[in-house]
């Protein structure tokens, strides 16, 4: 079952990448991050990560749900709601923990069903309470709270330095919108992320290898999205992806783990900031 649900996520982004204009840079990623919000489970009100994030993404921007809510049939069934007849589940991996011997454990994936809140009848979700803070303030402040060396320069780029362990930066101003900024630096951060003081993604071989660090810029790609839609902006595909997606096209084919591989790595990054920013308030 965990292999079917490799398969299905992995060929629709595949589909949708042999649809595009690779080198006219048309392509446009079957996830859905920025105001979609993150997948959350109505029940435990805990939310998604990793590969589930994109499968759930990728189901709610095929059949249009308006709102990433989604529980198991028995949890829809616990709050008095009932999923209406001939609706079809997606399918999402969890982990059980299982206790190998007297000092060993291991977790072991397992599949499960979710069906999203338009799929089901009885329940009414309770209004979100409104905060006077927008967005991109949100944004601006989150991101002033990362201890990361961030410079602004003209050279018209934006890039993590693994040599220097700096981001640059293009002026604020440069930005058509305050979301291509915030989601250009998102990127840039989750790239910072994986420096070997931090979560050691083993960038440095990725670098210098193209199609290897084609991986590394999927992480950024899925993480921009998880941590703007955290805080409620529109994630921008950056310009110059297109040199990538042929890397990617060639990695899924011979991977069908890739994509839970890279999610799993990017909401590891997006932890990682999170944290900062709990421990710069806390101090």
């Amino acid at each position: 079952m965990k292999q079917d649900l490799y398969d299905t996520v992995t060929q629709q982004i595949i589909t949708s990448l042999e649809s595009a204009d690779l080198q006219a840079g048309d392509w446009v990623r079957p996830w859905r991050g920025g105001c979609s919000s993150m997948p959350q489970n109505t029940a435990t009100q805990s939310f998604y990560r990793g590969g589930n994030i994109i499968s759930l993404w990728m189901m709610g921007a095929i059949n249009g749900y308006d709102q990433q809510q989604w529980a198991t049939y028995r949890q829809w069934q616990s709050l008095g709601a009932q999923v209406r007849k001939g609706e079809t589940g997606t399918g999402i991996l969890f982990y059980k923990t299982v206790q190998k011997n007297e000092d060993n454990t291991y977790a072991m994936a397992q599949q499960s069903k979710v069906f999203n809140i338009a799929q089901v009848e009885g329940y009414t979700l309770e209004p979100v309470e409104e905060t006077d803070i927008e967005p991109i303030d949100r944004c601006a402040a989150f991101f002033e709270t990362i201890p990361a060396r961030i410079k602004h320069t003209k050279e018209g780029r934006a890039y993590y330095s693994l040599s220097t362990d700096g981001i640059t930066m293009p002026p604020f101003e440069w930005f058509e919108q305050a979301e291509h900024y915030y989601s250009t630096l998102g990127h840039e951060l989750v790239h910072w992320t994986g420096h070997r003081s931090r979560l050691d993604r083993e960038m440095l071989g990725k670098f210098m290898d193209e199609e290897a660090y084609a991986k590394e810029e999927l992480v950024a790609e899925l993480g921009a999205a998880f941590i703007t839609a955290i805080l409620g902006v529109d994630n921008v595909t950056r310009d110059d992806h297109s040199r990538y997606l042929k890397s990617w096209l060639s990695a899924l084919r011979n991977d069908n783990k890739l994509i839970f591989k890279a999610a799993t790595q990017a909401s590891a990054a997006v932890d990682y900031l999170i944290a900062c920013e709990k421990e710069r308030i806390a101090a």
